[in-house]
């Protein structure tokens, strides 16, 4: 794993974020623009924020449906990658849905978390198998609390060992 990128993330972990925030603006080009922010990491949670700025919004001045979707597809990704060692596992989504509860105006905070029971059961079937499938909900609110969305990744845990 890339030394920076360990640094980042045990920072990040200590409750300082923005180096880490960083590298994923360098290392996901796709995301950039929309200059999504980790707000908090701990391990198997994350909180990224999605800001009120032009490229993260539509025609109605709200937050774009492309960017909730965006912000709560990070969120779960960094918080399964804080539960799987990337240096160990290959994480990769394989589906998305999102439910649109009302118009997202202005900041978006993205929440996503692993419950620790289906951690533990996560990792007997990647000890015995190598591999599983996991879905992580990822929930989005708005700057006075109000949930603007749902996000369910569904995402492909396996073991590099097994990677052909």
């Amino acid at each position: 794993m890339n030394r920076l990128f360990a640094w980042a993330w045990e920072r990040a972990l200590a409750g300082k974020p923005w180096v880490l925030t960083r590298v994923f603006w360098r290392w996901i080009p796709f995301n950039r623009p929309h200059r999504f922010r980790i707000h908090r990491l701990e391990r198997g949670a994350a909180w990224v924020e999605s800001p009120d700025r032009r490229p993260n919004r539509n025609h109605l001045r709200t937050q774009h449906a492309c960017a909730l979707a965006t912000v709560g597809e990070f969120a779960a990704g960094l918080a399964l990658l804080g539960a799987f060692r990337p240096t160990e596992y290959r994480l990769i989504m394989s589906r998305m849905e999102v439910d649109f509860t009302r118009r997202a105006q202005g900041g978006i905070t993205a929440h996503a978390g692993l419950e620790p029971d289906d951690l533990a059961a996560v990792e007997a079937e990647l000890n015995t198998h190598g591999r599983t499938t996991y879905t992580v909900t990822s929930l989005l609110n708005d700057a006075e609390g109000e949930p603007v969305a749902k996000v369910l990744t569904f995402w492909q845990i396996k073991s590099w060992n097994q990677i052909r």
